[in-house]
């Protein structure tokens, strides 16, 4: 009898007993039987082939060989490295490639695809191709002829047949082949530059985003409009630029005729010994009588002096009035800032709020001067 179906077999005889004469024609139907069964089962030596699906119930072949023709199993080394699409270097002509994949392919195939590396000589115009010795069919690239030189000499490639030619395109050096078409050399030139990158050449430039008396011109120079002092005050202008002279302006025209010109200068002086009854000039280097002056006294004793900490500076200026010659005078030039130093210099304490009698050798004069 047959396999039931499951892959189990049995005889198709009842079992013999012991010590009881067995009858031929039941040993020849199970011999018979059996040689059914052995003929329908797989051979290892390849002699037999099965006769219909063998479901694996989720087991592997293991061990296979690489595949070699069309029918052969894809081992899974050959399909992750490539092989099967794998042409190596194109041969026959620069205009005439011929590609080798292995397995060979046995017919043109919409959808087929090949990778290949180009010979040492670039194509000189529109190319065509040889897959396993089929019919020649024409090598393009965005369906179009190739131009010379994009069959690069010694470049990688990718075709894919689409029913009527082997549509390419390069693997290797897209990048720089990308920024070559650009053709950066000319970016500094507005209008060159757009009409590199397919953009056209530019003429004029909409400037209705600009304030009146904007523009933007072609080569790329941004004009933009400049505020006016009053603008500026009224605080309603927002498409125009406001330089230093209109903030200056502006300033002036709020302080209602004061001086409002706008420092450009300064100077620092070091620490300076405060010294009595004694004339002192500081140097400021400006060139000109500075506009404003700030004169601060710097504790500098550890120790402090009437509640004052250490690093604590005070602003101080004209210190007055000057009885019993107390305090200190300012006089400015171009050229120097002047300290007239009465007999002692006087505060209020930090923490008492009395008046204080500083001890000069505690503090140290900081001149400021704005031009």
């Amino acid at each position: 009898m047959p396999r039931d179906g499951s892959g189990a077999y049995s005889l198709p005889e009842a079992a013999f007993v012991f010590d009881t004469i067995i009858s031929e024609t039941a040993m020849n139907s199970n011999l018979s039987d059996m040689a059914t069964a052995l003929t329908a089962s797989i051979a290892k030596d390849g002699q037999t082939n099965p006769t219909a699906n063998l479901p694996m119930n989720s087991k592997k072949h293991t061990g296979v060989a690489v595949g070699t023709t069309r029918t052969d199993y894809a081992d899974v080394g050959s399909v992750a490295d490539g092989d099967y699409l794998w042409c190596g270097t194109a041969g026959g002509t620069a205009d005439a490639i011929t590609l080798t994949p292995s397995p060979s392919f046995t017919a043109l195939v919409t959808g087929m695809k090949l990778r290949w590396k180009a010979s040492a000589n670039a194509n000189t115009g529109a190319a065509t191709a040889v897959i396993s010795g089929l019919t020649s069919i024409a090598v393009e690239i965005n369906d179009a002829a190739l131009a010379a030189g994009q069959h690069a000499a010694n470049k990688y490639y990718e075709g894919l047949y689409d029913g009527t030619a082997l549509q390419i395109q390069k693997i290797s050096g897209v990048i720089g082949d990308l920024l070559a078409s650009l053709n950066l050399s000319d970016i500094a030139d507005g209008p060159t530059a757009r009409g590199n990158i397919g953009a056209g050449t530019v003429t004029s430039v909409a400037t209705s985003g600009l304030a009146t008396g904007g523009a933007i011109t072609d080569s790329g120079t941004v004009t933009v409009a400049k505020a006016t002092g009053a603008e500026i005050n009224t605080g309603t202008e927002d498409a125009k630029a406001a330089t230093p002279k209109a903030i200056a302006d502006a300033v002036g025209s709020s302080l209602q005729g004061y001086d409002a010109t706008i420092p450009t200068g300064r100077f620092t002086s070091s620490e300076q010994t405060v010294a009595v009854d004694t004339k002192l000039e500081i140097p400021h280097g400006l060139g000109a009588r500075p506009n404003l002056i700030q004169l601060t006294l710097k504790c500098v004793d550890a120790g402090g002096d009437g509640g004052y900490a250490q690093n604590d500076e005070v602003i101080v200026n004209a210190q007055g009035p000057y009885e019993s010659n107390n305090g200190v005078v300012i006089l400015v030039d171009s050229t120097n800032i002047t300290l007239i130093q009465g007999s002692s210099f006087r505060l209020l304490g930090k923490t008492s709020f009395n008046d204080l009698a500083i001890t000069p050798s505690k503090w140290r004069w900081i001149a400021r001067t704005w031009e």
